[in-house]
């Protein structure tokens, strides 16, 4: 990811941002919902 897309990002979940290649959507979703169960963190049901 680059520094520009990483700042537009920011803390936001994939409700708020997806990354612009649309073939990646899926895999960081998954990702994004993997990080937050391993840590215990909250996911909205958005």
């Amino acid at each position: 990811m680059s520094r520009s897309a990483n700042r537009s990002k920011g803390s936001k979940d994939p409700a708020s941002w997806l990354p612009d290649n649309k073939s990646f959507h899926c895999t960081y979703i998954q990702t994004w919902i993997t990080v937050k169960e391993k840590y215990s963190l909250e996911i909205d049901s958005k």
